[in-house]
């Protein structure tokens, strides 16, 4: 038998421990961070190293890379946490200006925007928007992964950067926040680098966006936010200058045509590329085709319609646009006005805004076409626009009589061609509109409207600073005794003067002062005659004065302001400043009314047509080169001037009773037609009787104090019905006629014992040769 051969087992391989086969054990800490690299190394340890490095190198590039991944990510989401969330809904939006009646008549401040949710979004548009912008945005966290995956592509391809990948969200972000470094920019840092930079923290904020926001609020966001050429932003805002509708109602054409100029709005702004415009509407429709928002047969319906595009029209924000954003300024922070998004509710009337613009443009347009009319018309101008318009120009003013809100300004013709305010910024000499405030500062030093005063040229010595033989009346008529009511009701400048040394200089000044008519006076007599400048605005309040028993009110614009809640965050309080005391002021509104059915303004009822209780003065500067009416009713005080910007005559005898009033009058018999919704009238009319106690009293011309038995005597004693508290002391008697110092018998303190003049009594009125006939009925002086 064959010998069995022994069963040998073969010894086993020993194992070369891994240091031996080229693989280092690893520490904890560099498994954890690398722990990729270490397993390729592990499982290849004995893999040929031509095949073994490949793969170690590349799997330390994919660790590396990873950790610096990590590494960015926690590094731009801290850079991402600073950012409010909540101020992506927080966006600038022009403050919207309301008249008294609430109707809109302007937009300041902040940005063109009209914020709306977006129920109030047309579907059609926000199907246009997503297939244009971002078609799984309903989808992806704030950053599409295919989307990044074709830009990279269509990038490499091109060899630029000419594709982006931003989603909706993404550009949300870019557009709510600053998001570029201006660490890097003051490094002088590559602009690559600084725009590499701002996509990275864009991305990150985006993800905070998502995961604070639904996706309705982002696209609600987006779409208020979003730029769409010229000024205009948010889709609302877009919709009403484009179309001329609101987003509500969009059609898909105009929607398609929306969502496709949003990547280059100025670009493809139909206003200016039509063409260009319709380009992108047709690719956003082929895109809302492709992604299955709509059929073709609904595509291609919608590229045969019209774009009918709106022209672009200018914001008219009118005269008082510059005063109500002054008085914002003085109420509210500024931080508050660039935010915008108030509601202003103004005191203007825009119905009461239109009637005065367009009396004003028809008055001046009528002087312009008078015979001897020798400057330039407005119609010749607008022929060859060119410089500061030379044309004859003019200004209103209407405010409350009772609290001072202003209810219209014009403060020029055309506010376009010239942005001036000629009613709050301009001071021009306010000629013999100034009269009342020097008759008031006579009555408050005891002259009263019966007075007698001379209306002749001044003798030498006569009026302190004022040389003989002047001033001269317009009329060329004086006479030797005049009332002083008649004085002012005729506007004679010869009395006047006197009236005015009566109460003296400084008194007149503090007058004035009081009233608002705060320009430097010329301190001699020529400033009872009106060489003080004053606005059309100052005029107004001061006159205020007279059918307010001696308080002025202050002009305001701004009724309340509300903030985008509605709640109240302003109301203004009406002021009144004291001037006089009420029966001064009662004599010269008496007067002031009286002018109008007898005096200087008495064209306003006959010639004008306009009958209601009314009280106003007219004002007329040397050489015609102002003309001025100034009047009030209960509801309604007005200021109107006329002249040229270079001041210069008008036109021969110019007078402020044939230039101004005719607006003034016009304006008012439209204003007291008009009527609230309930039916009532806005500025009612009534007779406007101050609330004083009158008491019957004999009182001497030329005094003004208690008549005696003398001025009984010499003619000048008359009874009249005098506001109780202007009154002179019942034993205050003429101390011009004493003769047997007796007073007259009746309600002039009868039976009292005669009473010497006081060595500190005020000096009369230069004492004149009394006549018997009424003053104005004197033969008048050559």
């Amino acid at each position: 038998m064959p010998k069995k051969k022994a069963n040998r087992r073969r010894p086993a391989k020993k194992r070369k421990p891994a240091e031996e086969d080229g693989y280092k054990r690893p520490s904890l800490i560099s498994l954890f961070l690398f722990w990729p690299y270490h397993v390729v190394g592990y499982t290849t340890r004995n893999w040929p190293a031509v095949l073994r490095r490949p793969l170690k190198l590349g799997a330390l590039g994919i660790t590396l890379g990873f950790i610096s991944f990590l590494l960015m990510a926690a590094f731009y989401a801290a850079r991402a946490m600073p950012y409010n969330m909540a101020d992506i809904r927080v966006m600038p939006a022009r403050s919207v200006v309301l008249d008294r009646y609430e109707q809109e008549i302007g937009r300041l401040h902040g940005e063109n925007r009209s914020i709306i949710p977006l129920a109030q979004v047309a579907p059609v548009f926000q199907d246009a928007l997503l297939a244009r912008e971002d078609k799984r945005f309903r989808s992806h966290f704030g950053v599409d992964p295919f989307g990044v995956a074709r830009s990279i592509i269509e990038n490499i391809k091109r060899r630029s950067l000419a594709q982006g990948s931003s989603t909706i969200t993404m550009q949300l972000a870019r557009n709510s926040f600053d998001l570029r470094s201006q660490t890097l920019e003051d490094l002088k840092v590559p602009g690559a680098f600084i725009e590499l930079d701002r996509k990275f923290l864009e991305i990150a904020v985006s993800f905070r966006i998502e995961a604070n926001h639904t996706k309705d609020e982002i696209l609600e966001s987006y779409i208020n936010r979003i730029f769409w050429g010229h000024s205009y932003r948010g889709v609302e805002t877009a919709a009403q200058n484009y179309f001329g509708k609101p987003a509500s109602e969009l059609t898909l054409s105009e929607a398609a045509m929306l969502a496709g100029i949003i990547r280059g709005p100025n670009a493809f702004t139909p206003h200016r590329y039509p063409d260009k415009a319709k380009r992108e509407r047709d690719s956003t429709l082929d895109s809302m085709v492709r992604y299955g928002f709509i059929t073709a047969g609904e595509a291609e319906a919608a590229k045969r319609a019209p774009l009918r595009i709106k022209p672009i029209t200018t914001t008219k924000t009118g005269w008082s646009f510059n005063i109500i954003s002054a008085e914002l300024e003085e109420v509210l922070p500024r931080k508050a006005l660039n935010q915008g998004g108030l509601t202003i509710i103004t005191t203007l009337d825009a119905t009461l805004q239109k009637i005065t613009e367009q009396e004003l443009e028809s008055q001046l347009a009528s002087i312009e076409r008078r015979p001897g009319y020798r400057h330039p018309t407005r119609e010749q101008w607008k022929r060859n626009p060119a410089g500061a318009p030379p044309y004859l120009e003019g200004s209103v003013v209407l405010l409350d009589t009772r609290t001072g809100a202003v209810r219209a300004v014009a403060g020029g013709r055309n506010l376009e061609e010239s942005q001036f305010n000629r009613a709050k910024n301009t001071n021009r000499q306010i000629g013999s509109t100034f009269k009342p405030f020097v008759f008031l500062a006579a009555y408050e030093e005891g002259l009263l409207p019966e007075s007698w005063v001379k209306d002749t040229p001044v003798s030498t010595g006569e009026v302190p600073g004022a040389r003989a033989g002047w001033p001269q009346n317009a009329d060329g008529k004086y006479y030797e005794l005049i009332r002083t009511k008649d004085a002012l009701i005729q506007s004679r400048n010869a009395s006047t003067v006197r009236v005015g040394t009566f109460a003296g200089l400084d008194k007149v000044i503090k007058v004035a002062r009081s009233a608002g008519l705060l320009a430097p006076p010329t301190e001699d007599p020529t400033f009872y005659l009106g060489n003080a400048q004053a606005s059309p605005w100052q005029l107004a309040a001061a006159y205020t004065t007279f059918p307010n028993e001696g308080s002025r009110v202050r002009p305001y614009l701004i009724d309340r302001i509300l903030d985008a809640e509605g709640e109240v965050l302003w109301k203004t309080a009406p002021l009144k400043q004291v001037v006089s005391r009420p029966e001064p002021a009662a004599m010269v509104h008496n007067l002031l009314k009286e002018a109008t059915i007898s005096g200087t303004s008495a064209s306003m009822r006959s010639t004008y047509g306009f009958r209601e209780p009314a009280g106003g003065k007219t004002g007329t500067t040397n050489d015609y080169k102002d003309a001025w009416f100034v009047g009030y009713t209960s509801s309604l005080t007005g200021a109107v001037w006329v002249g040229l910007d270079q001041p210069a005559t008008i036109i021969d005898r110019g007078y402020g009773g044939t230039l101004a009033l005719p607006i003034w009058a016009r304006i008012m018999r439209k204003a007291t037609a008009l009527r609230t919704t309930a039916g009532d009238h806005r500025y009612p009319t009534g007779e406007m009787e101050p609330d004083l106690v009158y008491q019957r009293a004999q009182l001497c011309r030329i005094s003004g104090k208690r008549a005696t038995q003398g001025c009984h005597h010499a003619g000048t004693a008359y009874s009249d019905y005098v506001p109780e508290n202007s009154l002179p002391a019942a034993n205050d008697f003429c101390p011009v006629h004493p003769i047997r110092a007796e007073p007259v018998s009746g309600n002039s303190g009868g039976g009292q014992s005669p009473v010497l003049v006081r060595p500190n009594t005020p000096p009369p009125i230069q004492r004149a040769i009394p006549v018997e006939e009424e003053p104005l009925r004197a033969i008048p002086v050559e």
